[in-house]
């Protein structure tokens, strides 16, 4: 699925692109602060670009690398730069984990 080009999208064009169900991304909302929707006259949740690739990192953290809300919280943290890569982020992490042991 391809999102047309907007300024902003509602949580079910975000919920069906990202592939999580709904309750799942207000939890993600309630748990990672870089994670807060646009509130608009109408009151409802709306998401920039920005914040669906935060949604896509997560999923991928959380849902396919098997990471704790919190252990993906700390790993969005050590985002740095340009290093979007989850891969890289993972190599980072584990270079620390290595580091301490």
């Amino acid at each position: 699925m391809k999102l047309p080009k907007k300024r902003y999208y509602s949580i079910g064009e975000v919920c069906k692109y990202c592939r999580v169900e709904p309750y799942t991304l207000r939890y993600w909302e309630s748990r990672i602060a870089d994670l807060e929707p646009v509130r608009l006259s109408s009151n409802r949740r709306h998401y920039t670009l920005k914040m669906i690739d935060t949604i896509l990192c997560l999923r991928e953290l959380i849902i396919e690398k098997k990471f704790t809300i919190d252990g993906a919280a700390s790993a969005m943290k050590l985002k740095v730069g340009k290093e979007s890569s989850v891969d890289s982020l993972l190599n980072r992490i584990t270079s620390i984990i290595e580091e301490d042991s």
